[in-house]
């Protein structure tokens, strides 16, 4: 299972950095992690992809949206929102839903999944 959290030695421009870490649910032995671009107040949510292969979507408080491969941490693809991003990404059929604070309004980002 994965999880996200804050290490507090990593720091960036003296903020804290975020890490996205996949978990052995046997053993809670570290798959993988992987540091992202700024801090994150959310966890990940998980889905299927059109090619059957899990991948994780995890957004920073900075605004990027990352895609990451569920088995191998790395970044698929990344998309910057615009905004702060105050809320995990919730899953509707093909889309995410993500609330971003951008010139201090709360939005909604509807973005699509697939093809």
């Amino acid at each position: 299972f994965t999880l996200t959290g804050m290490i507090p030695k990593e720091r960036k421009n003296g903020e804290t950095i975020s890490v996205l870490i996949a978990l052995d649910a046997d053993t809670g032995e570290i798959l993988w992690q992987k540091s992202l671009s700024g801090r994150t107040v959310s966890s990940p949510v998980a889905a299927y992809g059109d090619d059957g292969k899990g991948y994780l979507y995890q957004a920073d408080g900075e605004g990027t949206l990352y895609m990451v491969d569920g088995l191998t941490g790395e970044t698929v693809d990344s998309l910057s929102l615009g905004g702060s991003v105050t809320s995990a990404p919730a899953l509707y059929r093909q889309y995410l839903v993500v609330r971003v604070t951008k010139g201090g309004q709360e939005v909604l980002c509807g973005v699509g999944l697939g093809e």
